[in-house]
């Protein structure tokens, strides 16, 4: 296999010349008063402690230790009691198919560090000393919310609650399917995933946006008892977010989480085990195997309804790079006629690679149709610029 499998790390290419972005970048800033880091009220109580600097540094610290072990990087930041929601969500997805219910510690990791390892993150600054950060899993369209609290310990993980991207995006009620949002979508899976991304995004921020903080005026002006109001606000993040304060919504959300996790594995495995599968495996590692050897004129010329401008990217690409691609995410269309694998990178989740296939006309083979790149961050900031009337976002809308 030419590409590393889910959860290796790497550096690679810019795309078509543009700067990338850096891992673990924030995807989506809703703060009022983001700037507002280190400022200070008169007599030092309401000290905004929690710079955006150090929560990304703290957080990219903690996507690192997921991936080595989240057996232990979980309690290793949070309570027992907020680490016990990840390991309920493992429980109620495979826990039946184990006679005793015990799930295995080696399920338990490859579940949370596949979603870490392939999840882009949100923040949202909800006080001088507290935020909101979302881990967004957009091929099985899942999430989990963590609240970074500043302690005497340093950042801490004060409460988390897993999630369906549907419920971000609206739907607070289960039950859901346990297939993720995009799937039910027409049309190009890339779009179909880039655009449930784009949507989940934003209802998180709708979602919380009553725990906007003050502006930086108001806060240098607020007495003790002011501050001490927003950070029980904070305290209460749950009753910003419907339904969630009831035992029915997370409960129906954690359930689903973990049956869209375990599928997508599922997927993975049944490439390589299912004879009926293996054949698209061999078509996926085709594509890898010619682009990492400096074949992309030959996968281009297969993959002929490729975009020009990631046809570009794609032919100034050190071939060296495509081993970097790790295989996240496969799905076959509901006819069988089509198929699509989805890679992305260790170090740069915000950005995805979509190839898709169409059955041959040799029962079982699969060919390549088109490869689709999607940087989430743009293809966000495009559908803004077209939902606010920006005849730019519009027409960079028809090329994602």
């Amino acid at each position: 296999m030419a590409y590393r499998k889910t959860g290796q790390r790497g550096r690679g290419p810019r795309w078509g010349g543009a700067g990338p972005w850096r891992a673990g970048a924030v995807l989506l800033l809703v703060a009022a008063a983001a700037g507002a880091a280190g400022c200070q009220q008169s007599g030092s109580y309401a000290t905004w402690t929690l710079q955006p600097r150090f929560l990304v540094t703290e957080v990219e610290h903690f996507r690192m230790c997921l991936h080595a072990d989240p057996e232990k990087a979980l309690p290793g930041r949070m309570t027992p009691e907020t680490a016990a929601v990840f390991h309920e969500v493992v429980d109620a997805a495979y826990g039946p198919s184990y006679p005793d219910g015990k799930v295995p510690p080696v399920i338990f990791r490859r579940v949370w560090r596949y979603f870490f390892d392939t999840s882009i993150y949100m923040v949202h600054y909800a006080g001088p000393k507290s935020a909101l950060v979302l881990f967004y899993n957009p091929y099985a369209d899942t999430a989990a919310l963590l609240r970074w609290d500043e302690t005497d310990e340093g950042l801490r993980v004060g409460d988390a609650e897993v999630l369906t991207g549907d419920y971000l995006r609206g739907r607070h009620k289960p039950p859901y399917a346990p297939a993720p949002g995009w799937r039910a979508s027409e049309g190009l899976a890339s779009a179909a995933v880039a655009e449930t991304a784009y949507r989940t995004a934003e209802g998180f921020g709708r979602t919380f946006a009553g725990l906007n903080p003050p502006s930086k005026e108001k806060i240098e002006t607020m007495s003790k008892a002011e501050v001490e109001a927003l950070l029980a606000r904070l305290e209460d993040w749950r009753s910003h977010a419907p339904g969630m304060a009831g035992s029915d919504a997370r409960t129906g959300n954690r359930a689903c989480a973990g049956v869209r996790l375990r599928l997508n594995l599922l997927a993975l495995d049944v490439l390589k085990r299912a004879p009926q599968r293996q054949s698209l495996l061999a078509a996926v590692n085709a594509v890898f195997d010619d682009l990492g050897a400096g074949r992309a004129a030959q996968v281009l010329s297969r993959a002929g309804k490729t975009l020009p401008a990631t046809a570009q990217a794609i032919r100034q690409a050190d071939p060296a790079d495509w081993g970097k691609q790790a295989l996240v995410c496969c799905a076959v269309a509901r006819d069988g006629q089509a198929a699509y694998a989805f890679t992305t990178r260790w170090d740069r989740q915000n950005a995805f690679l979509c190839v898709s296939f169409a059955a041959g006309g040799e029962q079982g083979t699969w060919s390549p149709t088109r490869i689709d790149y999607v940087n989430c961050r743009e293809y966000a900031r495009v559908r803004r610029e077209q939902e606010s009337g920006n005849p730019a976002g519009v027409a960079a809308r028809r090329n994602p």
